[in-house]
């Protein structure tokens, strides 16, 4: 059996997204440990970047949460 890419991915820690502007929702769940249901429930509140195919939530939106 091959490898697949979710074999391959590690999701990065709070402290390597500091760097960056967004991070994608498996990202953010990772970061916060909330479930994927927990943020759909919420995600009407988090300020998300659209348009690019996918949502990405901004740093700074994160930190506000992680905070």
């Amino acid at each position: 059996m091959s490898n697949t890419s979710c074999d391959k991915c590690t999701l990065p820690s709070w402290e390597e997204l500091q760097g960056r502007a967004t991070c994608s929702i498996p990202e953010f769940l990772h970061v916060t440990g909330w479930s994927r249901a927990r943020y759909y429930r919420w995600r009407h509140k988090i300020t998300r970047v659209t348009g690019y195919g996918v949502d990405m939530i901004p740093i700074s939106e994160v930190r506000r949460i992680v905070n």
